[in-house]
């Protein structure tokens, strides 16, 4: 977007030019996107995912999830442990899961399992 924008300010700048052409009987120019374009635009533009980024931590504990006790044991052991054991798990040559995926019919708790 941002190469694009600079293009049209430079072809801003080619019409004016064109106009005193026409006014002579030159044909007129064509709107050009170059790699000096983008390479200039690159240099004054974030990241599109960085720019709304913003974390929160939810201020959701365990003791807010009512029941449910063998799902917060099982989640706990798979979240919590490998952190709070990490000397454990390289000891026993164990590599902790890489996610854990919550499935369930709507309500039934899986977006508060996640944020506790």
């Amino acid at each position: 977007k941002d190469a694009v924008v600079r293009a049209l300010r430079r072809r801003r700048k080619q019409q004016q030019q064109q106009q005193q052409q026409q006014q002579r009987g030159q044909a007129p120019t064509t709107l050009e996107l170059t790699a000096d374009d983008f390479t200039k635009a690159l240099a004054s533009t974030a990241p599109s995912s960085l720019r709304e980024v913003g974390l929160s931590v939810p201020d959701t504990s365990w003791a807010d999830v009512g029941g449910m006790a063998e799902v917060k044991r099982s989640l706990q052991e798979v979240v919590e442990w490998p952190r709070k054991f990490a000397g454990k798990f390289e000891q026993l040559g164990v590599s902790p899961p890489r996610g854990v995926l919550l499935y369930g019919p709507p309500g039934c708790s899986k977006t508060l399992m996640a944020r506790a």
